[in-house]
């Protein structure tokens, strides 16, 4: 393996250019100072003065995450010609770095890994890019983030231990040492400037074959192909494993993603296809180009089975659902029992059932959740995915148990996913079971999800049809406690629909102009209908329909007691 030469490190420029560009928003505002919009919406202005300590009032760690990425230098660069602010930041930010302030704020970061291979892809660029005279201070960081990328703690199995494992990949490519002793070795002759000013007075040779043929010599011996060193061959060969366990891992036989979230599959395939084009660029990666090609193949067949009939990706775990077709849509059932997950799509209907996981990763507050989609239109909904800040109220009713078409007990309403599902310490452990067999109207479906919270709050949700426009769903909850448990079965509904409620038996109705959705149910104690375009207070009833935007939907909530059966009959006309 070799480090980059001249030419290699122009071509990788050039593989890379622009390339994150379009998911930032800048403007000048002033001498040295711009605007900056970050992918995840925030607004921050940096000048030579910026402080790197800054804490934003919304949204504090991914703003934190594409503040520090440094993934707007380059377009400061490069769209305003500004080197004198890129070299201000470089130089402040790698003081930063090296201080006790940069010691405490890194520790509370929860997406480190995913901001330190951002930052690596960064500096990649920039060194690639021959356009900064600061080339020691990027080397100087760049080497500071490496040695954290090649600790093998750091790496876990999701998107951001293969977004490190590959930006430590694509930073090796360069010979950061040599950056670092050049700088050295400059700093050690104070009289450079005066061999330099004798360079320019040499003779230079008058027949253009051979000054081709000097350029030629010189280019080669300035450019040859140095062997990486036994520290950084060491390095790449630690990164190499960490990106095939964590590729190996991520995706179930089937090809599902195991990350609870039909939108971080096509994240998945997308980035794996940019993968497969750097082969052909990056000295730094194995020869296993196959392998990442079956695992694209496997993801996007599944992709199409979990997709909606139109093609949109269901707005399960972090997502939403998509404007447009993201990808070829095949009938039929899905299931995984691995992640606790089962679809039948038709033409112009979906049913699914969430309730399990193998990861914790995306992870929602949906066990025993149900979703229906009929005639081109949601009609019992998952809230989706509204930003990645908990402290934001939108997120936590999307997010929590108060998002999702599932049964509940309500004293675990108002808790955060990462409260209930962490590895170190896991609070829910939950199932689905699939039984298929012949019935009057054709093959019929029986689903058994369980769910149990803290060893002591139990829920068993069972869903059975022959056809998926008429569901059978029983609930029954079981609490450990001598007390009585305040439990729910919700139904989040599209604010676009009309929602009544009537009858001594109690009906739930909901139609719009293409569904007419009726739901019967038997044994609970009372009924709550939240429409969030008037209850905002209680940020119940929201549908996430794109980052940081939400629509107002109706949160029906059918109320009961534990140690009770409850039953529902929703039928779609």
């Amino acid at each position: 393996m070799y480090y980059f030469t001249q030419d290699e490190s122009e071509r990788y420029y050039q593989a890379h250019r622009r390339q994150n560009f379009s998911r930032w928003s800048v403007k000048n505002v002033g001498s040295h100072e711009y605007s900056l919009t970050t992918p995840n919406g925030a607004e921050v202005v940096v000048s030579e003065q910026f402080q790197w300590d800054i804490t934003p009032a919304s949204q504090l760690q991914s703003t934190l995450l594409w503040v520090y990425s440094l993934e707007y230098l380059p377009i400061l660069l490069e769209d305003f010609d500004d080197a004198d602010i890129v070299s201000s930041l470089l130089r402040s930010f790698d003081t930063f770095v090296h201080s006790d302030a940069w010691d405490a704020r890194f520790t509370e970061l929860t997406s480190r890994d995913h901001m330190v291979a951002q930052i690596l892809r960064t500096l990649s660029y920039l060194l690639a890019s021959g356009a900064l005279a600061d080339r020691v201070v990027v080397a100087d960081m760049m080497h500071y983030f490496v040695e954290w990328a090649t600790q093998k703690e750091n790496y876990h199995v999701n998107n951001h231990g293969m977004m490190l494992a590959v930006g430590t990949l694509h930073a090796l490519n360069f010979n950061v040492a040599a950056e670092l002793h050049a700088d050295i070795q400059h700093a050690a002759a104070p009289d450079a400037d005066v061999h330099s000013a004798a360079a320019q007075d040499a003779p230079v040779p008058q027949n253009p074959d051979a000054v081709q043929q000097q350029m030629s010599v010189e280019q080669q011996r300035e450019e040859p192909h140095i062997e990486l060193s036994v520290e950084d061959r060491a390095k790449v060969q630690l990164a190499r494993h960490m990106l095939h366990d964590i590729l190996d891992g991520i995706f179930e036989q089937s090809g599902l993603c195991r990350e609870n979230s039909p939108a971080y599959q096509l994240f998945y395939i997308r980035f794996l296809k940019d993968l497969t084009k750097d082969f052909n660029i990056l000295n730094t990666v194995s020869d296993d180009e196959g392998f990442v090609h079956d695992l694209i193949v496997r993801a996007q067949e599944s992709l199409t089975h979990i997709c909606l009939p139109s093609g949109d990706l269901p707005p399960f775990g972090d997502g939403n659902v998509t404007p447009h077709g993201s990808a070829e849509s095949k009938a039929g059932r899905f299931y995984s029992q691995e992640s606790g997950f089962f679809v039948d799509k038709g033409v112009d209907h979906y049913f699914s059932m969430k309730c399990g996981f193998s990861s914790v990763t995306h992870k929602h507050c949906d066990d025993t959740s149900i979703y229906l989609w009929a005639n081109g239109e949601t009609v019992l909904a998952d809230a989706g995915l509204y930003n990645y800040d908990w402290h934001d109220p939108y997120t936590m009713a999307v997010k929590s148990q108060r998002g999702h078409s599932g049964a509940f007990f309500e004293r675990f309403d108002h808790l955060y996913p990462a409260t209930l599902y962490r590895n170190d310490r896991l609070r829910v452990h939950s199932s689905l079971e699939l039984s298929e067999g012949k019935g009057d109207q054709g093959n019929s479906v029986s689903l058994v999800g369980r769910a149990t919270y803290d060893d002591a709050y139990a829920v068993s949700r069972s869903v059975s049809y022959s056809d998926p426009a008429r569901l059978h769903v029983t609930d029954i909850f079981t609490a450990s406690s001598q007390q009585s448990e305040n439990v729910v079965t919700r139904l989040i509904i599209p604010g676009s629909f009309d929602v009544s409620v009537r009858g001594s038996r109690t009906v739930v109705e909901a139609s719009s102009s293409r569904n007419r959705l009726i739901i019967f149910t038997e044994g609970y104690s009372g009924i709550r209908v939240l429409d969030g375009s008037v209850r905002e207070d209680d940020y119940a009833g929201w549908i996430a329909t794109g980052f940081g935007e939400a629509r107002p939907a109706w949160c029906i909530e059918l109320l009961g007691t534990s140690g009770r059966e409850y039953h529902m009959e929703i039928n779609l006309r």
